[in-house]
């Protein structure tokens, strides 16, 4: 289920041409991710995904003020509306392409050393197809962001993308009052200041986060944390040496989502270049499960619920079967 989230909320990702759209779209993918790691059942991948959720959580956060700066300063924040028209805001724009290397897992963030884990883990429980996921998912993610970047703020792209093809233009009031001439310092400091944050966090939580993950699944030492009481030994575990002993066996995995988040923005930025053997057929092939998903997305809550629901019961009779 983990999986399949983190493909879908990913594609859907890619397809927005709403900043906001994009990055809830985007949690909703990571989420997946980080429930992979949880459905691992080892202490050193529940201690990887306490990582990812840090180094995300602070990401996250950091491209939603973003967003808010350029609705303060143009009113939309529509990648279309926006094209070329936030040059001046160019520092905005490194802090946003800063953090979309954090949400491709790229070193030194937080998520790099959280995935990394996780994929190891995963390898060793024979579970190949994990990567390819994390791939998938994160180069879409990353390039959903760096595709808006480089339009909105650095004047990159021309035409409109076929993978952004049927996406809704939402208005969005400005929320904020005064004068919108200039971005104040209260705006772009904080977002600065946790796109650094999501850097330097897991140098102190690389080690407690594999320790409180082995107590987190030892009963007594949680029931002990929860209740404050004397916590009982907990042993160590290997996660508590990761960054010294980390012989980097999955190193491919960041360079990969690298290179397919820089393939896709190029082909979302410059149509012409779908021409090619390579670009023509995933673009396409990515615009028309675009086109499928948005058939779901009907706007309306009582569809929600009614495929929240079914998707419950599914997954109850899954189980069932299962036992």
């Amino acid at each position: 289920m983990g999986s399949l989230t983190a493909v879908i909320g990913a594609l859907y990702c890619f397809g927005q041409r709403h900043l906001k759209r994009m990055l809830a779209f985007s949690t909703i993918s990571h989420v997946g991710l980080m429930l992979v790691g949880f459905a691992l059942l080892d202490a050193r991948a529940l201690g990887g995904m306490v990582l990812y959720l840090a180094g995300h959580g602070l990401i996250k956060a950091a491209l939603f003020i973003g967003a808010g700066i350029l609705l303060h300063r143009f009113g939309s924040v529509d990648e279309y509306d926006l094209a070329q028209s936030a040059r001046r805001l160019a520092p905005i724009g490194v802090l946003m392409a800063l953090g979309a290397c954090g949400l491709a897992g790229l070193p030194p963030f937080a998520t790099f050393f959280g995935q990394l884990r996780i994929d190891e883990i995963g390898r060793e429980q024979h579970l190949l197809w994990l990567p390819a996921i994390t791939i998938f998912a994160e180069a879409l993610i990353a390039a959903a962001v760096f595709r808006f970047t480089a339009r909105a703020f650095f004047g990159f792209g021309h035409g409109k993308s076929m993978l952004t093809r049927g996406a809704p233009h939402l208005h969005t009031d400005v929320e904020t009052s005064g004068e919108h001439w200039r971005v104040p310092a209260f705006m772009w400091a904080p977002m600065a200041a946790l796109i650094l944050g999501a850097a330097l966090i897991a140098i102190p939580l690389r080690g407690p986060a594999g320790h409180f993950a082995k107590a987190f699944e030892t009963a007594p030492a949680y029931d002990a944390a929860v209740l404050n009481l004397n916590a009982p030994a907990v042993g160590s575990t290997p996660f508590q040496a990761f960054g010294r002993t980390y012989h980097g066996s999955n190193w491919w995995i960041p360079l990969a989502v690298a290179l397919v988040a820089i393939g896709l923005v190029w082909a979302a930025l410059f149509p012409k270049s779908r021409e090619s053997v390579i670009a023509k057929p995933v673009s396409a092939g990515l615009s028309k499960s675009l086109i499928v998903l948005r058939m779901f997305q009907s706007g309306r809550m009582g569809d929600y619920v009614t495929w929240f629901a079914l998707g419950i019961a599914a997954y109850g009779g899954m189980l069932l079967l299962l036992r």
